[in-house]
């Protein structure tokens, strides 16, 4: 006779999610990482350096928000 083992399939549902909100905490960190360090790598440009990429200073964060979107 077969035994059904209910806790297991809710122990592996359990686990997927936990995996799952595991990965997203260490994707938004890595994200995270890539957009503070662009931001810090182009306010360490001085106005001239900026102006020869042809980015302005006010769109830094748009800029770091796009590194880290295609990281």
């Amino acid at each position: 006779m077969a035994v059904l083992d209910l806790n297991h399939g809710a122990a592996s549902r359990v686990a997927g999610y936990l995996g799952s909100l595991m990965q997203s905490v260490a994707d938004y960190f890595a994200h995270r990482a890539v957009y503070l360090q662009t931001v810090n790598e182009l306010n360490a440009l001085t106005d001239a350096e900026l102006r020869d990429l042809g980015i302005y200073r006010p769109e830094i964060r748009r800029i770091a928000h796009e590194a880290a979107a295609r990281h």
